[in-house]
């Protein structure tokens, strides 16, 4: 951690975990979740996406992906 004096009281630092393992340990009280440049590194996106909904229904989601194509995805 960078700047361990920086977080206040109230937060803990996430543990890291699997995006792709199971999410059946993690216990989950989270009201938004932040995907950002993971383009390459998930293999299964639709099981990503299937996990948050049900771990996390209420939650929002803020995805941002990128794209080698100047064009954009679309073309």
């Amino acid at each position: 951690m960078i700047q361990p004096m920086m977080i206040p009281r109230t937060m803990a630092p996430p543990k890291p975990f699997d995006l792709e393992g199971s999410w059946d340990t993690v216990d989950l009280d989270w009201d938004f979740m932040h995907v950002r440049t993971l383009f390459g590194s998930i293999q299964n996106w639709p099981d990503l996406y299937k996990k948050m909904i049900i771990k996390a229904p209420e939650a929002w989601v803020g995805l941002h992906g990128a794209s080698r194509n100047r064009l954009g995805p679309a073309v």
